[in-house]
């Protein structure tokens, strides 16, 4: 993908223009303008969020759970859902549609009492 096209790209270099506009009224005050703080935040949200990798892998078809993506007991159709730590500024969690009462299984708490959960069935 080219670099102006990037959507990291285009939301700071929005912020960038929105900071540069002389008619703005945060801009003749020199205060800080919150739609630009937004969009930067955003851009370092995505960011972020991308280059985080799972920690483990869940395949709800025949509930198999592996630090292993590739693990043969995967079932070959299944879809394999994501693992990742908790971060302090995103909600992680399975499908509300799966019987997942007392566990969030994309924290690491949550995937040791995943397993719990699993040991006792």
């Amino acid at each position: 993908m080219k670099n102006d096209e990037d959507l990291v790209y285009r939301l700071r270099r929005r912020a960038e223009i929105r900071r540069q506009i002389p008619t703005r009224k945060s801009v003749q005050d020199n205060q800080p303008d919150r739609l630009s703080d937004l969009l930067e935040e955003s851009a370092n949200e995505i960011e972020r969020l991308s280059n985080m990798k799972p920690f483990a892998w869940y395949d709800p078809t025949n509930r198999h759970l592996s630090l292993d993506q590739h693990n043969p007991a995967f079932s070959p159709l299944g879809q394999l859902i994501p693992l990742y730590k908790q971060s302090s500024n995103i909600d992680a969690g399975i499908d509300r549609n799966t019987d997942n009462k007392g566990y969030e299984i994309g924290t690491e708490e949550g995937y040791n009492d995943f397993i719990k959960y699993r040991n006792r069935l």
